[in-house]
């Protein structure tokens, strides 16, 4: 079974690279998985995930309420 792994997020801002980051380790922890570090998901990423079985997005985001809320 191919597996993917595509880690989403922008690496300048820190509450923002989560994604990159769970991927960049499973990498490390999974070298038979494939895995992509990615800016945005974008349609380039639909040929990557064509040869695979399981396709995994890591992403995250923040709602701007819960923020002023706290």
């Amino acid at each position: 079974m191919k597996i993917i792994v595509i880690g989403l997020g922008n690496p300048i801002l820190g509450d923002d690279s989560i994604g990159l980051k769970i991927a960049e380790g499973l990498s490390k922890k999974m070298p038979s998985v494939k895995t992509i570090l990615s800016p945005r998901l974008d349609l380039g990423l639909l040929e990557e995930m064509e040869d695979f079985d399981i396709c995994f997005v890591i992403d995250a985001f923040i709602n701007k309420h819960q923020i002023e809320t706290l």
